[in-house]
């Protein structure tokens, strides 16, 4: 009689054992979690992507494995995703240009809209407007005058990229003047000109400002809400420019096609990596905003870029913003 105790003990534990070994195998033969990144390792999109994985594993969950694409300015990325089982194991990291590099010369072979599934917005870096230290504006519509003063030769508005001259363009428009940036070829060359005189302002992303700036103002920045990096630059909403928001930003896609469940629970995922204060400092020294947005508010900021872009096609002013000549 003493000996059925022990088999039925030794029986349950062989079952608790061919129970977690089945588990496992079930786990093990799901394919791993992956985050495709569009920049090569240490860019900035790569240090992003990298500081969120951490932050779901110390949230944790399993981590996703950072995959690097950094060919034909994130084509090859976009595609991996675009192509891949929509099972929620298979996750795009991609900026802003993901709808601005739909248009100019080379546009980008996708339609995130109809290939892509917007799961959640994970950064923001609001533009900056930078001018002189000892220039007399005080309100966009200032800046906007000044610059319809200068003559057709002279340059007026600089941006440091296809996004920040969109930016300087609809800020004229919803000014009333029409306004062509210029393209500048570095944040360097554009600080240089507005010190010099040579532009009255320029529009550009907060990471690409120098360390010390004595001699340039930040007077306003290109989103409806304030950063809380530049808690005292104002919006250019509260300057007078009515209706500019304009930022960059940064979402998790996955496939077309993408279960409602398999969005939710991948968005679950990001809420709990968003308890770190590491990833927040991270996206911090990249000069972003850590924001976690819904999939469908992603989508909506997607839809409205887009038709700014749009506009700014067919009034051919894509082609206007080439790289300006060097400073002497």
């Amino acid at each position: 009689m003493a000996v059925a105790p022990t088999l039925t003990r030794r029986a349950a534990l062989a079952a608790c054992t061919l129970a977690a070994s089945a588990v496992g195998r079930a786990e093990a033969s799901r394919p791993p979690l992956r985050l495709v990144v569009p920049g090569a390792p240490d860019s900035p999109i790569d240090t992003l992507g990298r500081a969120l994985a951490d932050a779901v594993a110390v949230a944790g969950n399993a981590a996703p494995h950072v995959e690097n694409r950094s060919v034909d300015r994130g084509a090859r990325a976009i595609a991996t995703i675009e192509h891949a089982v929509p099972d929620g194991r298979n996750l795009l990291l991609f900026g802003s240009g993901l709808v601005g590099g739909r248009y100019g010369r080379d546009p980008l072979p996708v339609d995130p809209f109809q290939r892509l599934t917007a799961v959640a917005q994970v950064a923001r870096e609001p533009l900056v407007l930078a001018v002189r230290a000892d220039a007399r504006f005080e309100t966009i519509p200032d800046v906007v005058a000044a610059a319809r003063a200068r003559g057709p030769r002279e340059r007026a508005l600089g941006g440091t990229d296809a996004l920040a001259c969109l930016v300087g363009r609809e800020m004229g428009r919803l000014c009333g003047a029409h306004l062509a940036p210029t393209l500048q070829e570095s944040s360097a060359n554009m600080i240089y000109d507005i010190e010099a005189g040579l532009l009255l302002a320029g529009w550009l992303r907060p990471s690409a400002l120098p360390v010390t700036r004595r001699q340039i103002r930040l007077l306003a920045v290109s989103a409806r809400r304030r950063s809380v990096l530049w808690p005292d630059v104002p919006a250019a909403q509260e300057l007078g420019a009515e209706g500019l928001d304009l930022e960059c930003w940064t979402g998790v896609f996955g496939p077309a096609g993408m279960p409602l469940d398999a969005v939710a629970r991948t968005y679950r995922m990001l809420e709990d990596a968003f308890a770190s204060w590491r990833l927040r400092g991270a996206t911090a020294a990249l000069a972003m905003e850590a924001e976690l947005r819904p999939g469908e508010q992603l989508l909506e900021t997607m839809r409205r870029h887009d038709g700014v872009w749009a506009a700014a096609q067919r009034a051919e002013d894509l082609a206007r913003w080439r790289p300006a000549a060097s400073p002497p």
